[in-house]
């Protein structure tokens, strides 16, 4: 499967090779590294997510570079020749090589070996190289320096160069390799003389060869057969989710990697494994909360909500209106208790009253009392009616009761539906009696009630949900994949706040965090 570098890439390299140089711009933007057969892992390492349920990935890809100018490992050292026409080396196997050191390099001269470093120090003779080609030497490839233009002819087997007793080459690839020292300028023409050398030092191109990608499982993901020469940008989408996905199924810190490894040792750029995606966390089950005119903090299964804030949540929301609100007139709850202070309900009832016009064409439907009962209590209520003179007489013959069980001495608020009234016309109180048991209704300033109102949705009713509102549009409202303040969900779940009764559902709550 070999990858291709992308058009934006190749424009890079050329915008690199024409300004700083290649080589410059690597070491700027990426990271060298050795591969062989033993391979160099990358690691891709997203955030751990508590209660994680799944991943995406939108990309995953990684850009390879050879490294042109790095030196190439050792071929190894190969015997000379002594005073012939031919030196012939031979690999054990096919390899590109990009140059060869010839140590003690003299050429006959006028009868006489003469010791010879530079290409400049070559005269008239030239060092020509030709490559083994089935069952025999083919003609010169290469040769340093390159013959003379000829009319239109331009210079031919250009691309080599000597210079401190290397000889450096255009890597060839082969498996034998023939060194020559002629003269005349024309191939057709060259003529063999007589050279020396104690020995020839061959190295490799710095290209790693018979490239691979590999999977966390070690499975192959990606190839190329030959020496890797050229820039490449590697998709690795379907290897890093399935690393991830793998992860999360066994509870693994979310992490992955792949292993690069060639058959030929090689020099490389990488410039990291570049992903990019989320990491979600999805509430299967629907999320309910039922709310009763207030603020109650949403329920969510654990583990707690990390705290990492997501960067964005989702949910389907349905609100189910209760037919009800709370009443302007309802007492806020005290954030913290003391000690107990208010009246005792018991058989003798206890009176509430509020202003006399509070409740005027309001149908009131429950009441809640703040308190705490020490024993099993029955509490009973009903409104009575204040006349001009201050007295007050029960509005009807119907109480509202509810049994209030013990719960070691915390308060909370007791609701307990009132008989139906219908709208007030007159100024109100409320009746509160024990028939069993003791209530301690928890006073601040006045006895702590809450009064429920019927009510039918209304234009900028809503349900705050952390700092996202929703509004209602009618007895049921439904909003499909409703996006909600993500900074609401940081470290656990939001506030549910409305003055109105409902229930409200989440669906498919979903928390993604970015990667």
């Amino acid at each position: 499967m070999a990858s291709i570098a992308s058009p934006e890439l190749q424009n890079n390299i050329q915008e690199m090779q024409t300004g700083i140089g290649l080589q410059g711009a690597i070491l700027a933007y990426g990271q060298a590294f050795k591969v062989d057969s033993s391979g160099f892992q990358l690691n891709v390492n997203w955030p751990n997510i508590e209660g994680a349920t799944s991943v995406e990935l939108e990309s995953a890809s990684l850009t390879l570079s050879p490294d042109h100018k790095h030196l190439g490992p050792s071929l190894g050292s190969f015997p000379g020749n002594s005073e012939s026409t031919e030196l012939d080396i031979t690999l054990t196997s096919s390899r590109l090589i990009r140059s060869i050191k010839l140590n003690d390099f003299k050429i006959e001269i006028d009868g006489e070996f003469t010791r010879v470093r530079n290409q400049n120090e070559l005269g008239a003779f030239r060092i020509a190289v030709a490559l083994w080609e089935g069952d025999r030497f083919g003609a010169p490839v290469v040769s340093v320096p390159p013959t003379s233009t000829r009319g239109a002819i331009p210079p031919l087997l250009t691309g080599g160069s000597f210079s401190n007793s290397v000889l450096y080459l255009p890597d060839l690839q082969t498996t034998q390799i023939r060194l020559m020292v002629v003269e005349n300028g024309v191939p057709e023409e060259f003529t063999p003389i007589r050279f020396s050398t104690s020995s020839a030092v061959l190295r490799a191109a710095p290209y790693p060869s018979d490239m691979e990608l590999l999977n966390f499982e070690s499975a192959p993901v990606w190839g190329l057969p030959g020496p890797f020469k050229d820039a490449s940008s590697i998709d690795l989408k379907q290897a890093v989710t399935q690393g991830l996905d793998k992860a999360l199924e066994t509870g693994s810190p979310l992490s992955t990697h792949v292993t690069i490894k060639s058959s030929e040792e090689g020099h490389l750029y990488h410039f990291g494994l570049n992903t990019k995606g989320q990491v979600l966390r999805k509430f299967e089950e629907k999320v309910k909360l039922s709310l009763e005119g207030g603020g109650k903090m949403l329920a969510l299964p654990d583990p707690v909500l990390a705290s990492t804030s997501p960067y964005k949540v989702t949910a389907d929301v349905t609100l189910k209106h209760k037919g009800m609100r709370l009443h302007p007139l309802s007492d806020t709850l005290p954030d913290t208790l003391g000690f107990f202070q208010g009246p005792i309900v018991g058989v003798d009832p206890v009176i509430r009253e509020w202003p006399r016009e509070a409740f005027l064409d309001e149908t009131l439907k429950r009441i809640g009392l703040f308190g705490h009962a020490p024993e099993e209590t029955e509490l009973s209520i009903r409104l009575m009616a204040i006349s001009e003179g201050g007295g007050v007489t029960p509005l009807n013959d119907g109480w509202g009761s509810a049994i209030v069980n013990p719960n070691n001495g915390q308060s909370g608020l007791v609701w307990i539906d009132l008989p139906d009234y219908g709208p007030i016309d007159q100024a109100v109180a409320l009746e509160v009696k024990s028939t069993r048991g003791r209530f301690y209704w928890v006073e601040n300033g006045a006895p702590v009630t809450r009064i429920a109102v019927a009510h039918s949705p209304q234009p900028g009713d809503k349900v705050d949900i952390g700092s996202t509102p929703v509004e209602f549009t009618g007895m049921e409202t439904q909003i499909l994949k409703m996006t909600l303040d993500s900074g609401s969900f940081q470290s656990g779940p939001p506030l549910i706040n409305s003055d109105q009764f409902t229930d409200i559902v989440l669906t498919n709550l979903t928390l993604r965090y970015q990667a």
